[in-house]
């Protein structure tokens, strides 16, 4: 992909970004909970949040960068973005303990996750194919062990419900 979008001279880049794919992750997560704190209306949580956030980073990658340049900051990018997403879950767990998620759900989703990497082992046929299959498996896992919320059922039509 990287010869593709940027050319061969940046092929040294990949295995930085890779890691760089993990704190993309993270801000996902981040992003679900910290949407959660603006709408119980904690906007000092939020600013108090993200303000260690960025000490913690400002710090923690400037030590990484010097011990392991580009890969280094990589690595602290992750962390920090790890330590927000936790941080925004466990403020918006304060704020509200009803809104605290059910780990049931969590081995479901594992199983869906780990039969959706699956297609990744069939190296011989194309990236868009084992996107469609994997996206498949996912989806049709979660649908038969119930790891679907009863919130986004709510969503649908009628006539789709269970």
């Amino acid at each position: 992909m990287i010869a593709i979008v940027a050319g061969h001279q940046f092929a040294a880049a990949a295995s930085i970004l890779a890691v760089q794919g993990f704190a993309l992750a993270a801000t996902f997560v981040s992003v679900v909970w910290s949407y959660g704190l603006l709408a119980l209306g904690l906007h000092r949580s939020i600013l108090v949040l993200n303000g260690a956030v960025l000490a913690l980073a400002a710090v923690l990658i400037s030590l990484l960068v010097h011990f392991d340049g580009a890969h280094g900051a990589a690595i602290g990018t992750v962390a920090c973005e790890a330590v927000g997403a936790v941080g925004a879950a466990a403020l918006v767990i304060r704020g509200r303990p009803a809104l605290r998620p059910s780990l049931r759900v969590v081995p479901r989703v594992a199983l869906a996750t780990g039969l959706a990497c699956l297609p990744l082992l069939l190296t011989d046929i194309p990236v868009i194919v084992r996107l469609v299959i994997s996206s498949s498996l996912y989806l049709l896992t979660v649908l038969l062990t119930g790891a679907v919320p009863a919130e986004l059922y709510a969503l649908l039509p009628r006539r789709w419900r269970r």
